[in-house]
């Protein structure tokens, strides 16, 4: 009985390391999961993160303060060379189209080029609104444009109310940037803004 005994208390102990081993694999892969979240909303931009004010100039020598305090502005940020910014284009355009008619919202594009190759891309892509070149090298740090075509929609607090990144082509991602925009201009005129 005792060799009995001993081989069950081994196959016990196996088991409870197999559990415990099972367990901590699965803890482990969901603070690597969390861990990944959050090294990526370090460096993303996200919806009510300040957008620090940084004066610019259109391509037309319009002035512009970008994060302006009691304006609203939908910004496209990107770059000649992305594919995906090319194929957004389109809804970009219709976008701007669409949201012509709200007061008060400015649209521009940023891009993150030198004012001759990104004059030489708005009039070959056919971009309908202002476009901003080789912005304040400080921009894409502190807008946290990690990646492009960017979305932002910056509200009349100075936050940013939406962020979308990544290629802009499907009609419901049309919708949701056009409804976040309308979400944000509601949510001012709830709180008194214009």
């Amino acid at each position: 009985m005792g060799r009995y005994l001993k081989e069950t208390v081994v196959l016990a102990l196996i088991g409870v390391v197999t559990a415990g081993s099972v367990y901590l694999v699965s803890q482990n892969r969901a603070l690597s999961d969390q861990n990944r979240l959050l090294a990526r909303q370090a460096v993303e931009p996200r919806a009510g993160l300040y957008a620090p004010t940084l004066d610019a100039v259109t391509l037309d020598g319009d002035s512009v303060v970008l994060g302006q305090i009691g304006r609203r502005q939908l910004l496209f940020f990107f770059t000649h060379t992305c594919a995906y910014c090319r194929a957004s284009v389109p809804a970009w355009n219709d976008i701007a189209q669409r949201l012509d008619v709200d007061g008060g919202l400015e649209v521009y594009g940023v891009a993150l080029d030198s004012a001759s190759i990104a004059a030489a891309y708005a009039a070959e892509q056919g971009l309908r609104f202002p476009v901003i070149a080789e912005p304040e090298p400080r921009l894409a740090g502190l807008y946290r444009v990690s990646g492009v075509p960017l979305v932002l929609i910056l509200d009349e607090d100075g936050r940013m109310a939406y962020a979308r990144l990544g290629v802009l082509e499907s009609p419901a991602g049309i919708d949701s940037v056009v409804g976040a925009v309308r979400a944000s201009s509601t949510r001012m005129a709830g709180k008194g803004g214009t």
